[in-house]
């Protein structure tokens, strides 16, 4: 409690106390235990939020069992929690970030549009999801039910006071291909005003079959779930999400900008900044008490067990049995009966450049520095019961950045204005977002995300204002001022998919069929990865913006600069799992066919394997040492390693409080130290 009341001594400091019970030599022979278990790991990466940083066993002072058998007052490391293995030990590529394409293009359950091969009504298709999502509660279907959600591109849309603008290209990538595949023979002129009476009049089950979407990552994210510290109960199980791909129905290709050859480098490679959109369906698992999900995890972990391999098509394969009995849970109809549609969706996002309105005649430079990347989120509406945009979760609009590079390059006429998020921080959550656990309230956020036009974006405060408990140059020069940012950068869309991580936006890129993401190869070939341009050093740095010149994902400013990992290579090949999942990097010199691992820290032991850190400096740090002026500033991460870290942990821990699962006062303090991360995070 925090009460005041002993064991509390200050009651609304937010540090808690409690008294508990177990029985003394159990205490210490679990806390043995778990320091045994450290040490035989030698090294851990522990995390805030996101971000990661590598432990080693006796950074921090062993349990006193001395001290603690006098009856003196001794610490419980909090790396204690860190401890837990998994058994069978977990496979990422089959328990947490499913990818391989012998699952994604299985022919028993997805279905390629292109070939006709396949199950239309396959448990993992586009349409078979949208399908179970309508669940028959929309007045005119399926049809009617895709109609109101792709409609949502082609008309301006007031979400929360924003104006989001039409994307225009809609439907000549998505609409349009769409029809002329379920209706081949029809010449009818597709337009912005014809294209709904065509679509009406369509069959529906047509309409499912080919709907131009394919399959490339089924993801657990258990890791989402919510603190059950207190009770057997939770609010927030996690989720489970499923990754689709626009394609081109008839191809089997990604969509390309309009004008195909303004949108290829000048070596003809294709950029992958004119290639495609991701869809994803994040569901909320729909369990209800800890010992189901703790059920739930053991299932997703035993995709795991070494006799189960991705194997071939066939129907009967056992992973692909067990996995689609866990993804049956969250896609059926009805698993949610309290939930709109009895759906369990929590919300679809998607992502793309592909549909930016797209100016004919300019040069390849232009082209691509003028469009705009745009995140949006669709929740189900429960009147209408289809899916509406509404404001973007943890995303605050861009009149709310004071990041120095989207104003000076994109804005500079542009009044910037985030005192309320400022007041929001720094009046009562500055220790939530330093940790990287909050949600910012509705009031704060978008009606969509833009990564406006470069890859190096990130969010940053205006550094002269003040909030009323102290402004955030208050707390220069501290490194907290810079860890404040970054939490809050790294956990809105827009930072998370750009300059926070060095992400090109998507964390999988736009896959066609054929084309895998085996991220998990001790190499990577180029069978299953694209040489792109990941704009962190200019390909053009002379265009009509400059917008890479001011900011390449380093140091800003000429008088300080780092000569390590972050130079021309990062420009000509980047896998196709981002590294801020994988934890590693691979980076490849013009002309070569072999390239290395790699990222912003030469010391760095651990860049070749997934279990290490993929360092990125801090956009924000300025080389002309103005504040925050810590300029060499880098973060860790390798967001499925914490994953697995926290599903191991959750499964070695109880989930009643009754015998003979007894809540001991280890247990209780492995589940009090969990700290979740902000409901829909990245």
């Amino acid at each position: 409690m925090d009460d005041g009341i002993a064991p509390d001594s200050i009651k609304g400091d937010k540090k808690y106390a409690c008294y508990m019970h177990d029985k003394i030599n159990d205490v210490i022979s679990r806390i043995n235990s778990a320091e045994l278990a450290l040490k035989a790991k030698n090294r851990f990466l522990v995390f805030t939020g996101h971000v990661g940083r590598e432990v080693k066993y006796g950074d921090w002072p062993l349990f006193d069992v001395q001290a603690f058998n006098a009856f003196k007052e001794v610490e419980v490391s909090v790396y204690l929690k860190e401890a837990p293995l998994c058994d069978p030990p977990l496979e990422k590529e089959k328990s947490l970030f499913i990818t391989d394409l012998s699952v994604v293009e299985d022919v028993d359950r997805t279905y390629n549009v292109a070939t006709n091969n396949g199950d239309h009504l396959g448990a993992w298709t586009f349409g078979t999801l949208m399908a179970n999502m309508e669940n028959g509660m929309h007045a005119d279907g399926l049809r009617g039910f895709l109609n109101d959600w792709i409609k949502q591109w082609i008309t301006d849309q007031s979400v929360n006071g924003y104006t989001v603008k039409a994307r225009n290209f809609a439907l000549d990538k998505m609409i349009e291909p769409w029809i002329r595949k379920v209706d081949p023979i029809s010449f009818l002129t597709i337009t912005p005003s014809t294209w709904e009476a065509i679509w009406d009049a369509l069959p529906e089950e047509d309409i499912r079959k080919f709907a131009p979407f394919k399959l490339t990552a089924i993801v657990n994210r258990l890791d989402l779930r919510g603190n059950a510290g207190y009770t057997a109960e939770m609010s927030n199980m996690g989720e489970t999400r499923f990754i689709f791909t626009l394609i081109d129905p008839v191809t089997g290709s990604i969509p390309i900008s309009p004008n195909q050859t303004e949108s290829l480098e000048n070596n003809g490679v294709g950029r992958f900044d004119w290639r495609g959109m991701n869809v994803i369906f994040e569901y909320g698992n729909p369990q209800t008490t800890r010992c189901q999900l703790k059920d739930f995890a053991r299932a997703w972990l035993n995709l795991s067990d070494p006799g189960f391999s991705f194997g071939n098509a066939a129907a009967d394969n056992p992973y692909k049995n067990a996995l689609q009995a866990i993804t049956d849970v969250v896609t059926l109809p009805n698993v949610a009966p309290n939930k709109i549609n009895g759906s369990a969706i929590n919300r679809l996002r998607t992502n793309e450049k592909a549909f930016a309105t797209f100016v004919l005649g300019q040069t390849a430079e232009e082209a691509w520095e003028e469009q705009d990347w745009e995140f949006r989120q669709f929740e189900l509406e429960s009147v209408s019961h289809s899916l509406s945009l509404v404001p973007l979760t943890n995303n605050p609009d861009h009149t709310a950045n004071d990041a120095p590079n989207i104003q000076e390059d994109f804005y500079s006429n542009q009044q910037v204005n985030n005192s309320d998020l400022i007041n929001w921080v720094f009046n009562g959550h500055r220790f939530q977002v330093l940790n990287g656990n909050f949600n910012m309230p509705t009031t704060l956020l978008s009606g969509s995300g833009i990564v406006r036009r470069e890859e190096a974006q990130y969010i940053d405060l205006d550094r002269n204002a003040v909030a009323a408990t102290g402004g955030y140059d208050a707390l220069q020069p501290s490194e907290q001022a810079k860890l404040i940012r970054h939490q809050l950068s790294v956990n809105t869309c827009a930072g998370c998919h750009a300059g926070e991580t060095k992400t090109v936006f998507t964390h999988v890129n736009a896959l066609a069929f054929g084309e895998g993401a085996r991220y998990w190869l001790p190499t990577l070939d180029g069978a299953s990865d694209i040489p792109q341009d990941p704009h962190f050093y200019p390909w053009n740095s002379g265009g009509p913006l400059l917008s890479n010149g001011r900011n390449n994902g380093q140091t800003l400013g000429a008088g300080y600069n780092f000569t390590v990992s972050q130079d021309v290579r990062d420009r000509n090949f980047f896998q196709s799992v981002s590294p801020f999942l994988i934890g590693r990097r691979y980076v490849l010199n013009l002309g070569q066919t072999t390239g290395t691992w790699d990222d912003d820290l030469n010391s760095d032991t651990g860049d070749d394997n997934m279990s290490g850190l993929f360092y990125v400096y801090d956009p924000s740090n300025d080389g002309d040492f103005e504040f925050p002026f810590i300029s060499d500033r880098r973060s860790g991460f390798n967001d499925l390693e914490r994953r697995k870290n926290l599903l191991c942990q959750f499964l070695s821990q109880t989930c009643t409080n009754e015998p003979p699962d007894p809540l001991t006062v280890s247990k209780r303090i492995d589940l009090i130290q969990f700290t979740p991360l902000p409901l829909a995070a990245h």
